[in-house]
């Protein structure tokens, strides 16, 4: 199978390994202190229905099913409370660990498009300082943090199938991805669905039809 001249080029350094696991514990270890930070608002929901989850397997608020968030984050966070117990700092965790993997991908996904390490690095920084994406995955501990993750990573699937690094498998990774961001935050259906019509744009120009209809199914 023939691959991209670019991608294939590409070698992981052991230094691309050290500054990957630098920017996670350093992403990690500054948002540390907010894992203190009193749950409110929607993060509130997310840990009591967490609670809910650990305790009798039911995704309800005060006794009555809950339909307005997707369960994908109070589902880990339940997890998590068989290792730390209380929901507001599990769903803390989780929410920081997720949004520091985030930073690692962005910066691996953008060395595995030939960028220079410099330049990789100083996007995935503007990433990390983005006021919004440390506030929502930070302060609050929201479903962005997992959910831009698995977005992200259904991004990088379809990247490695349309450059001939992956065959079947990215397509059935990308489209598990892609299905997982949205169970975390609902409005990622509509980021999905636009990148959904530009990969059956795709695959019809390649005329990759049985591709086409497996992500059409998975997806």
């Amino acid at each position: 199978m023939l691959k991209s001249s670019r991608s294939s080029q590409f070698k992981i350094t052991r230094m691309d390994v050290l500054i990957m696991l630098g920017i996670f514990f350093v992403s990690f270890i500054m948002r540390v202190p907010f894992f203190k930070y009193p749950v409110i608002e929607d993060s509130a929901i997310y840990a009591s229905l967490a609670d809910n989850l650990h305790s009798s397997f039911s995704y309800s608020l005060n006794g009555i099913p809950f339909g307005k968030y997707p369960p994908g984050t109070s589902f880990l966070t339940s997890l998590m409370l068989f290792f730390i117990n209380d929901s507001g700092w599990a769903l803390h965790f989780i929410s920081i660990f997720f949004s520091s993997l985030t930073i690692v991908l962005s910066y691996f996904f953008m060395r595995y498009m030939s960028m220079s390490k410099r330049l990789s690095f100083l996007l995935s920084a503007l990433i990390f300082f983005n006021p919004w994406f440390f506030y929502f995955t930070t302060v609050l501990g929201l479903s962005e943090g997992p959910g831009v993750f698995f977005l992200l990573l259904g991004m990088f699937f379809m990247f490695l199938y349309m450059k001939n690094r992956l065959g079947t498998s990215g397509i059935i990774l990308s489209a598990l991805s892609f299905g997982l961001a949205v169970m975390f935050r609902i409005v990622f259906v509509v980021i999905v669905a636009v990148f959904c019509l530009y990969f059956f744009w795709f695959f019809i120009h390649k005329k990759k039809m049985f591709d086409s209809f497996l992500f059409a199914v998975l997806s």
